[in-house]
């Protein structure tokens, strides 16, 4: 796992009768095989508007355009400073949907190597994702993966020689990410000191009142209505501290129940893949909103297949999405 450290510097600008503060953040990930490279994802941070509107507010630059986003004069200034549209080629969706193609034939990377990605693409960190699916290949992938790969690669402009300097010599090397690595198995959401046993005895707790920074974020439904369209009571994303450590799981308080299954080891089986890459083309759905997205591709990078179905079976729904028979 990379450990990512933030130096954010700041941008300030200002547009009609709004204020704000850009945030770039440089974001450096050391490889095992090569140089640090670095990269950036953009913020604003929305100081003053119309009357005291906003303050506070942060609008993430992850999609072309955001009607929200007082900054909309300046946005393609700032898509210039994130590296998305910087050649025109390719829109932000269209790099998001390529990124997780690359996963869906990638076969031979190891699940919890496909959750790391996939938490990057969540995020609009897609330099970071296409340079993660370079580093975790341990031999040149075969077409048409590798020709996707090079292609969002030079669009991003992320550096690839030395991968293939790495896959020239790779014979000689020690595998970095077989599956006794242990970021390649487990279920990131989960403490990684725990066992199955510390899990299954821990997780029901999560239900309880009175835990240390007990937090929940509704996932489905609409907020302050008590049901989604579907007829099913909201889910919520649940975080607290239990023995130390921070747990997170995905439940349903008014039945009591919760929802993910919360394995500390991801399937690798066939049957599972083949469970993700079809989660994963459902997620590609140009109506599903982005938190509900983000959310969507964190459960299905950790195995956890019931949930996000949940999710986006919910949630698609709820916005009157079209799906196709395919």
């Amino acid at each position: 796992m990379h450990n990512i450290s933030d130096e954010p510097t700041r941008m300030h600008f200002g547009a009609t009768d709004w204020a704000g503060e850009v945030f770039v953040h440089q974001r450096r990930h050391p490889c095992p095989r090569c140089e640090c490279r670095k990269t950036r994802g953009v913020n604003i941070k929305v100081v003053a508007g119309p009357a005291g509107q906003g303050a506070g507010t942060t609008f993430p630059i992850l999609e072309g355009y955001n009607p929200q986003n007082p900054f909309n004069k300046a946005f393609q200034r700032l898509l210039a400073l994130r590296g998305i549209e910087r050649r025109g080629l390719l829109t932000s969706r269209d790099i998001r949907d390529a990124l997780i193609g690359c996963v869906i034939i990638a076969d031979e990377l190891l699940p919890g190597l496909v959750a790391q990605i996939l938490e990057y693409v969540a995020h609009g960190e897609f330099e970071l994702a296409i340079d993660l699916l370079f580093e975790y290949a341990e031999t040149p992938p075969k077409d048409p993966l590798l020709r996707k790969m090079v292609k969002l690669a030079d669009e991003l402009d992320v550096k690839t020689d030395q991968y293939f300097k790495y896959w020239r010599t790779a014979n000689n090397s020690p595998k970095v990410y077989g599956p006794d690595n242990p970021v390649a198995v487990r279920n990131t959401s989960l403490p990684a000191s725990w066992t199955q046993e510390d899990v299954d005895a821990c997780v029901d707790l999560m239900l309880e009142d009175g835990l240390d920074n007990f937090k929940q974020i509704q996932l489905t439904g609409r907020i302050g209505e008590p049901f989604a369209k579907n007829g099913t009571s909201p889910l919520y994303w649940i975080t607290a501290d239990l023995l130390g450590e921070q747990v997170s799981i995905v439940a349903d308080p008014l039945r009591g129940k919760v929802i993910s299954n919360n394995q500390v080891f991801i399937d690798a089986s066939s049957v599972g893949k083949q469970v993700r890459n079809l989660l994963l083309q459902v997620a590609k759905n140009p109506e599903l909103q982005q938190g509900d997205f983000s959310v969507t591709l964190h459960l299905i990078g950790n195995g956890e297949w019931g949930a996000a179905l949940a999710i986006l079976c919910t949630q698609l729904y709820e916005r009157g999405a079209a799906i196709s028979k395919e």
